[in-house]
């Protein structure tokens, strides 16, 4: 047993447990001990040192580790610990670190019963923060979480089905389709997203962002290596209906972007259309060249939506900022680089994503999948122009100009990674390669 290849999460789960003993013997004065984004940068550092060419393993194969699980664990990590830098409720702080050892034991995972417990670590503790911010909340009535436990609750029994069918080795099409839908209830891919009008609204900026950018893409790559090493021979059954989810998906929630009024709800409808657009590379097949695309899309979206989120999240309603280039022009331009990013105007990063997304499926000639992202596109101008527009032309509201010194940082973090990432972006679609080798010759 190689106890070394965890180390990072080791660390992370003692460094988490030393945290909340602390806290124990801490006065209300001084108030919770505030450490989840240090903890996680830290392990995802120990990731980025601890990673290797040649695989390995530990607990008799449960927990594997190569260059795919090392590039994957310090990109969620860094996007997690943004998210938990953002979040200024200390008695929440602990339940973002349980989040990322749930998203290293994910991506980690040798054995599907890994899988599932990576999986619910990080939706217990998701609903455990909905909860305590429902709590915090002035009119707590008035948030419900029963669509998020029911979906939750879905989800993790059509997992487990799926996962009982394949111990006992029951067809192959029934067990990958319970895995399968399960997988897409719990990222909130359509038709499965009723519950993100009821929750997102009123929850806080970090959980949202949390959620819509990060944990929603995890289950993605989560998709992808399942159908790689456990349902490839059914390719010709899901890819046409994945490509379906994918299309419904980008459409229904640009079309919300489009209607939304309030601000959290935009932004999640926002960074799904990015889901949307992810998803229909599916149809492409399970490739080295489909698997290093998505990485490099969701890697140059995710800071995209974060930063959106630091920025635009603190507002009820969209109409709160208007006038905001006059009140508050720092703040101005860095939503502006974010709202023309997350557009995909060259020359930001994300306009190399979606080109080369686009590129790709055109010269498989996939030109309905294709068709959609650039339909998704279009929209996605045009409800960023209606941001910038009520920015610059609406009446000066003081709501516009209150900010907090996290949120400034975070905000002004994402905006920086978004253009070294821009500059940078060979070395990264190599980094992306490399991981999508690892994971093909896994």
């Amino acid at each position: 047993m190689n106890l070394i290849v965890a180390f990072p999460e080791c660390f992370l789960g003692l460094g988490l447990v030393a945290t909340f003993i602390l806290n124990l013997f801490r006065s209300e004065e001084k108030g919770a001990l505030k450490a989840s984004p240090a903890l996680i940068l830290t392990t995802a550092i120990l990731c980025f040192l601890a990673n290797t060419s040649c695989p390995e393993s530990a607990f008799n194969g449960l927990f594997i580790s190569n260059e795919n699980t090392s590039i994957l664990k310090v990109t969620f990590l860094i996007f997690t610990a943004a998210c938990a830098l953002l979040n200024s409720n200390r008695k929440q702080d602990i339940l973002f670190g349980i989040i990322a050892l749930g998203i290293c034991i994910t991506v980690s995972f040798g054995d599907l019963l890994i899988l599932l417990l990576g999986i619910e670590i990080i939706f217990l503790s998701l609903y455990a923060l909905l909860y305590l911010e429902k709590q915090a909340s002035n009119e707590p009535e008035k948030i419900s979480l029963s669509p998020f436990l029911a979906t939750a609750a879905l989800g993790f029994a059509s997992l487990c089905i799926g996962i009982a069918l394949t111990f006992f080795e029951v067809s192959p099409l029934f067990a990958g389709a319970f895995i399968i839908v399960g997988l897409l209830i719990k990222m909130g891919a359509a038709p499965f997203q009723t519950w993100i009008r009821a929750v997102y609204k009123d929850t806080a900026s970090s959980t949202a962002a949390l959620f819509s950018n990060v944990l929603s893409f995890l289950l993605l790559f989560v998709l992808f290596r399942l159908l790689y090493e456990n349902f490839l021979e059914l390719e010709s059954v899901y890819e046409p209906l994945l490509l379906i989810v994918a299309i419904i998906t980008l459409a229904l929630n640009s079309l919300m972007a489009l209607k939304a009024e309030n601000a959290k709800l935009f932004l999640a409808h926002a960074c799904l259309v990015n889901l949307g657009m992810a998803l229909s590379l599916f149809s492409m097949g399970i490739t080295p060249r489909t698997y290093t695309v998505l990485l490099f899309f969701f890697i140059l979206q995710a800071p995209i939506g974060i930063g959106l989120f630091a920025s635009l999240g603190r507002f009820s309603l969209l109409s709160e900022v208007k006038g905001m280039a006059s009140i508050a022009p720092k703040s101005t331009f860095l939503v502006i680089v974010l709202i023309l990013s997350l557009a995909g105007v060259p020359p930001f990063s994300t306009f190399l994503s979606k080109y080369l997304l686009l590129q790709e499926m055109i010269l498989s000639s996939h030109y309905l999948p294709a068709l959609f992202v650039i339909l998704g596109t279009v929209f996605a101008v045009a409800y960023c122009v209606k941001i910038v527009e009520s920015m610059f032309l609406g009446n000066e509201n003081d709501e516009a100009e209150k900010s907090c010194t996290s949120v400034f940082m975070v905000t002004i973090l994402c905006v920086l990674s978004a253009l070294f990432l821009t500059f940078f972006s060979y070395e990264l679609l190599n980094i992306c390669k490399m991981a999508s080798e690892a994971l093909i010759q896994k």
